[in-house]
């Protein structure tokens, strides 16, 4: 009590400029406090946690340092997500937004603009599932993420309580708790390595269940991030009160202005006319761009310009693993081999060139278009920039005799 009477008289000195009331027992109701109280903004949550990133939120939008991530190139995209947020066609908008993208390209910055600029919500925590993860990982998370349990006794308790109910209670428990965690006008975001999908992409039984419990909260936003698109039609999406983006690699022009910014707060000195050599060899992956500042502030930009393999190779290794895991079948690692080398065409002038029935190749793309490993733009394919070295890395370049195959099937073509 002391420690109130003191805020009390601190605010009417204007020695305190405002405040922020945080109620943490739930059984306490805004009606409870004193009068001075209740004229403060109020905000109910049980988690130390978000307690935590609410209070640097504010915080520093009293300081006028809110953290907001660099953004370029995403205009059109975040205006065609914008336009999913707010169907006209007289569709319940959707609270499920989801993702997908090679890690890494700015999945997570492109949810925390949209949720920022068109629905007023913080992007709230993050939880991570990885690949071998179930279901009761994401239960572990969330429980902990809220605090709710104090103890390992406690936590052990939790955990086989959840692993003994059905796949439907299993599902509204988990969505009870994404709610509790949206309660504070944040929206937690799950990252999932693969966890929440097949192999074939499609979303697993407890992750179908998950989305149909969380239609009893259409005021919760949840957002899902995914490395592979999940197969599921943009009717379906709809239907599950979701939609979906995919977020491609920045192309040339943002990967400059970006690169531009960086080098400019890093308070590094450059000729911006020089930096048009150095961006195809960022593939558009932000932190290949972030590699580069440090690069170029420690070396200069001629030197990184005269040695490019730093960059190139950190693409490699960060993606090579990644190619490797997917058991790419021989018939998608040479489409990949042929768009790794900068070419693009549309799919019959693909199959020429790969000497493949435009049906059989048809699914071969289709899969690497939801893998995002390839992209498609008015009707033509070409690699995503990102993975394009470690292709060349694990598979090799076109030889000149290759190429020339290639160009005498599409002349003939």
């Amino acid at each position: 009590k002391f420690e109130m009477n003191l805020a009390h008289e601190l605010l009417k000195s204007d020695a305190i400029k405002a405040s922020l009331i945080f109620i943490i027992d739930p059984d306490i109701e805004p009606s409870d406090l004193p009068d001075w109280m209740q004229k403060s903004l109020i905000m109910k949550m049980i988690s130390a946690n978000a307690v935590s990133r609410a209070i640097q939120y504010h915080l520093n939008s009293i300081r006028g340092l809110e953290k907001t991530e660099l953004f370029f190139g995403r205009n059109i995209l975040m205006d065609q997500f914008a336009e999913k947020l707010f169907p006209s066609s007289g569709e319940k908008p959707p609270h499920i937004l989801v993702v997908s993208g090679l890690e890494g390209v700015g999945r997570r910055t492109f949810i925390s603009h949209a949720l920022r600029n068109s629905l007023s919500i913080q992007l709230g925590p993050v939880l991570h599932l990885r690949r071998t993860d179930g279901i009761d990982a994401l239960h572990v998370a969330l429980i902990s993420e809220l605090g709710e349990v104090d103890s390992i006794e406690g936590l052990a308790a939790e955990i086989d309580g959840f692993r003994g109910k059905t796949p439907t209670d299993q599902a509204d428990t988990i969505a009870d708790l994404l709610h509790k965690i949206g309660e504070g006008n944040v929206a937690p975001c799950i990252v999932d390595d693969g966890a929440l999908l097949e192999s074939s992409s499609y979303y697993k039984p407890e992750a179908l269940a998950l989305l149909q419990s969380l239609k009893r909260f259409p005021e919760t936003v949840v957002a899902l991030i995914h490395t592979h698109r999940p197969r599921m039609s943009d009717t379906e999406f709809s239907v599950n009160e979701a939609c979906y983006e995919r977020i491609p690699a920045l192309d040339n022009t943002a990967s400059k202005q970006l690169l531009t910014k960086r080098l400019q707060l890093a308070k590094v000195t450059f000729d911006a006319d020089q930096l048009d050599f150095i961006v195809p060899y960022l593939g558009g992956y932000p932190p290949a761009i972030s590699l580069a500042v440090g690069l170029i502030r420690d070396y200069s930009l001629p030197v990184v310009l005269a040695d490019k393999s730093t960059l190139v190779n950190f693409q490699i290794q960060t993606f090579a693993e990644v190619l490797d895991k997917l058991n790419l079948t021989p018939e998608q690692w040479s489409v990949l081999r042929l768009l790794a080398a900068g070419i693009e065409l549309p799919l019959e002038s693909l199959a020429s060139a790969t000497r493949t029935k435009i049906d059989d190749l048809a699914p071969t793309v289709r899969l690497l278009i939801d893998l995002n490993l390839v992209l498609v733009s008015n009707s033509v394919f070409s690699i995503a920039y990102p993975i394009r070295f470690a292709v060349q890395a694990s598979k090799g370049t076109l030889s000149v005799e290759e190429f020339n195959v290639i160009g005498k099937s599409l002349k003939e073509d």
